[in-house]
C-alpha cells in the first residue's frame, strides 16, 4: 500500500469537508435516489468505524472509482485518493471484515458480489492500528496545520490592532475628521448671507456691520485652526509615545517568544541525540552478539 504524504489531505479531513457540505446542502432540493455511477465505475463508500455501518449512517466519504479492464477494483488507487494505510472490504450480509492475502485489488467476481451486480456501493473501511509511518505522517499534517491556523490568526490580530492603532492615534486620520466635523457644522449659507448682505450696504452703519461680521467670522475661524493644531500636536505625541511603547512590547514578545522556541529546541534536540546513542548501542549490541554466535558456531 502507498504511504500518505504530509501534503495530502488525511481521511479525518476528507471526512470533515464532506460533512460540511452535506450540511451546507441541508434543504436544498435532492433527488431521493443520487445517480448511478457511470458504466465502467463503481460506487464505494468509507466508513471511519463499523459502527457507523450498523447503524445505517451517511458514509464519511465516497467516490467513484474506475474499474480495471479486466473488472478488478485497484484499492491502492482508493488508499492514494484518500491518504489510508489500507483499505479493507466489509461484507453487507454479514458486516463483518476478513483479510486478505491481497489487499490491493478486488477481483471482478468480489466486485460483483459485495456490490450485488453494480446495484449497491462498495463499502470499505480503515481498521486500527495504522502503521507507525503513517500515524506520525498525520500527527505531523496535524500539528502543521494547527501551527499554521495559529499564526494566521495571530497576523490577523496584530494586523486589526494595528490599523485601529492608525486609525484612532496617528494623527492624518484625526486631522480630516476633524476638518470634516468643522467644515459641515458651520452655518455656510448664513455666513455667506451676511457677507452678501455687507457687500451691498451703502450707508455706514452697514459697512461697520460687514467689518464686524468679518472680524467675528475670521476670529472664529482662527480659533478653530488654533484648536486643530494643538489637538493635531497632541495626537501627534500620543502617536509617538503610543508606538515606543509598541516597539518595546514587540521587543520583549520576540525575546519571550525566542526563550520560548529555545526551551522547545534544546530538549528535542537532546531526545535526537539520545535516540541516536539509543540506536547506535542497539547496532552494536547485535554486532556482538552475532560475533559472539558465530564464535559459539566455530567452537
Amino acid at each position: 500500500m502507498p504511504v500518505p504524504s504530509v501534503l495530502s489531505p488525511t481521511p479525518k479531513e476528507l471526512a470533515a469537508a464532506t460533512q460540511e457540505a452535506r450540511e451546507t446542502s441541508f434543504g436544498t432540493r435532492r433527488s431521493l435516489n443520487p445517480p448511478p455511477p457511470p458504466p465502467g465505475t463503481v460506487r464505494v463508500h468509507f466508513y471511519s468505524h463499523m459502527y457507523k455501518v450498523i447503524r445505517g449512517s451517511d458514509p464519511d466519504i465516497w467516490a467513484d472509482v474506475v474499474l480495471e479492464r479486466n473488472g478488478d477494483l485497484d484499492v491502492s488507487k482508493l488508499c492514494k485518493m484518500w491518504g489510508l494505510d489500507h483499505c479493507l472490504a466489509i461484507d453487507p450480509m454479514r458486516w463483518t471484515v476478513q483479510r486478505r492475502p491481497d489487499e490491493s485489488r478486488l477481483s471482478g467476481i468480489a466486485v460483483h458480489v459485495l456490490s450485488n451486480e453494480f446495484k449497491r456501493p462498495i463499502m470499505f473501511t480503515e481498521l486500527p492500528p495504522v502503521s507507525k509511518q503513517t500515524a506520525r505522517v498525520r500527527t505531523s499534517r496535524e500539528i502543521a496545520l494547527s501551527l499554521s491556523n495559529a499564526c494566521y490568526l495571530f497576523f490577523r490580530l496584530l494586523l486589526d490592532l494595528l490599523m485601529d492603532f492608525f486609525n484612532c492615534c496617528t494623527p492624518v486620520p484625526y486631522w480630516c475628521r476633524k476638518t470634516k466635523f468643522y467644515y459641515t457644522h458651520i452655518d455656510w449659507k448664513r455666513y455667506r448671507q451676511n457677507i452678501k448682505y455687507t457687500t451691498t450696504a451703502l450707508n455706514n452703519d452697514l459697512t461697520v456691520a460687514r467689518a464686524e461680521y468679518q472680524t467675528s467670522a475670521q476670529s472664529y475661524i482662527s480659533e478653530k485652526r488654533g484648536q486643530l493644531g494643538e489637538s493635531s500636536r497632541r495626537h501627534y505625541r500620543r502617536f509617538m509615545e503610543a508606538g515606543q511603547e509598541l516597539l518595546y512590547d514587540l521587543a520583549c514578545f520576540g525575546w519571550e517568544l525566542s526563550r520560548l522556541a529555545l526551551y522547545v529546541i534544546i530538549p528535542v534536540f537532546i531526545l535526537w541525540l539520545m535516540s541516536l546513542l539509543i540506536h547506535k548501542w542497539h547496532i552494536q549490541r547485535a554486532e556482538s552478539r552475532f560475533q559472539r554466535d558465530v564464535q559459539l558456531a566455530f567452537q
